[in-house]
């Protein structure tokens, strides 16, 4: 069974190669990116995906922001950009993709190519703080379970700020903590990444001058994805199709996701929705 990316260069890509010429496994950290973890995760969430997930969630996102063909969006932190694939044939809006990680957004970029959205949901390669857009030049930004990722998140609500249109929207998911600022646990399951607690991010979306219209906990529904797409895996191992090297990298996503997905049952980290409006007076946020 294959979901979609396969490393470019010809005969010599299989995931089975790429795994027998490895000693040992890599080492568990969420943000190391290889071409056999690219496989495995869409193995597990589907072509595309980098996690829990499915296309009425993505489309969630895109459509609370009201987009079509006339009107343009950024999406940070794209993983292998399916959200803007997925936005773009549900609304028609161009989408520019974004994506820190090279091989990561070598691979969305393959993905989007194959599937003739070269120019309307590119991937591109391009470091959070290095994002650069025409001042008030777009409708929305989107991004999925990605400003985690960045050290400096209210730099970056601020140029998000500053390239939306007046009225323009930001609509994203983010892993937040609710149980108290990160500790060991925290930083052990999410390596390298800055999770802020709950209050922080409203203050820090109001400072860069946000209205925030939607604070809702979707984490009941983000563990149950990523349960049902393990389950779902575990399913074709018994059923005989899947190999033993597809099999051994998914045990190790697995072994990346136990914990998280621990610390969200326990309700130290939760998954939520945000909708927020740039330029207009606050009022209370939707719940």
């Amino acid at each position: 069974m294959w979901w979609g990316y396969r490393p470019a260069g010809g005969e010599g890509g299989s995931i089975e190669e790429e795994d027998a010429a490895e000693e040992k496994p890599p080492v568990l950290d969420s943000e190391v990116w290889t071409v056999p973890r690219v496989v495995a995760v869409q193995t597990i969430f589907g072509e595309g995906m980098t996690g829990p997930g499915n296309e009425q969630t993505f489309v969630g996102l895109v459509r609370a922001c009201s987009l079509n063909a006339q009107k343009s969006a950024i999406e940070i932190g794209a993983g292998l950009g399916q959200l803007s694939r997925w936005g773009n044939e549900d609304t028609g809006t161009y989408f520019k993709a974004y994506e820190p990680d090279e091989e990561l957004a070598k691979a969305g970029s393959e993905i989007s190519v194959r599937r003739g959205m070269a120019r309307k949901a590119p991937v591109e390669r391009v470091a959070f703080e290095d994002i650069q857009q025409r001042s008030k030049s777009q409708d929305a930004v989107i991004a999925k379970e990605a400003f985690h990722r960045v050290s400096d998140q209210p730099a970056l609500y601020a140029k998000i700020s500053d390239m939306l249109k007046e009225n323009g929207l930001l609509s994203f998911t983010a892993y937040l903590m609710a149980g108290g600022p990160q500790d060991e646990e925290v930083r052990a399951a999410f390596p390298g990444t800055r999770i802020p607690e709950v209050e922080i991010c409203r203050k820090e979306l109001t400072k860069a001058g946000f209205d925030v219209r939607v604070f809702e906990d979707r984490t009941d529904e983000h563990v149950k994805i990523a349960l049902d797409a393990f389950a779902g895996f575990a399913a074709k191992v018994q059923a005989g199709s899947a190999t033993d090297p597809m099999r051994d990298a998914v045990v190790r996503e697995g072994e990346i996701w136990a914990p998280r997905i621990a610390l969200m049952r326990r309700g130290r980290i939760r998954l939520y929705r945000v909708l927020a409006i740039k330029g207009e007076e606050a009022r209370p946020p939707v719940r």
